[in-house]
């Protein structure tokens, strides 16, 4: 499978990952239930050594993914060429309803919006999904809840996965035009993680 991208000299290399994917409404879910405390969803358990080796958004699929890498992991002979890994990795797929979900909303803007840009570095995705394994909590701030995502993509330069979410409770935003492009200077929340009482 191909996608991630490799500095190192194009050949045949064993790499010792997964790829855990997980839609965007999914990701929006479980910030909910940690905000809100509810550790009574479990997670599959990661290995302790995890670590992000890369991220990227899968546009076809509409999901967040994250290569994974540790020595629990079997080991699976991939291949470099041009800059591109490709290899028959196991897959994880993060989610939290059985239902297909609906495809994300086209980004045609109207004149006004009630956006806001939420920034998710891949790292703290694997914070999140350990805590819900283990039991541990992380003080979030609320979402309102009629949140919705309309829109996602990985901000390669922020190292960072950025949902556009949309309220009825956010403020309204003048989207401004040039020619056929539209854009708006929305507000941006960063997913800052402390810690929480681990329930009795």
């Amino acid at each position: 499978m191909a996608g991630v991208i490799g500095q190192e000299p194009d050949g045949v290399y064993e790499k010792r990952w997964t790829l855990l994917r997980t839609r965007p409404g999914d990701l929006l879910s479980l910030l909910q239930l940690m905000a809100r405390h509810d550790v009574g969803l479990k997670a599959e358990h990661l290995p302790p050594d995890v670590r992000v080796v890369d991220a990227f958004y899968d546009q076809q699929a509409e999901q967040c993914v994250l290569v994974l890498e540790s020595a629990f992991y079997a080991p699976v002979q991939t291949r470099l060429f041009r800059g591109r890994w490709s290899g028959g990795w196991e897959e994880i797929l993060f989610a939290l309803e059985d239902e297909a979900p609906e495809p994300l909303r086209p980004t045609i803007l109207p004149d006004r919006i009630r956006w806001e840009a939420y920034l998710i570095p891949p790292e703290r995705i694997i914070q999140l999904l350990q805590a819900l394994a283990s039991g541990e909590t992380y003080n979030l701030p609320p979402l309102p809840p009629d949140t919705q995502v309309m829109d996602a993509f990985y901000d390669s330069e922020r190292t960072a996965f950025v949902l556009f979410l949309e309220s009825s409770f956010f403020d309204p935003i003048e989207v401004e035009s040039e020619g056929n492009d539209k854009h708006a200077g929305m507000p941006e929340r960063h997913l800052n993680l402390t810690r929480g009482e681990r329930p009795s």
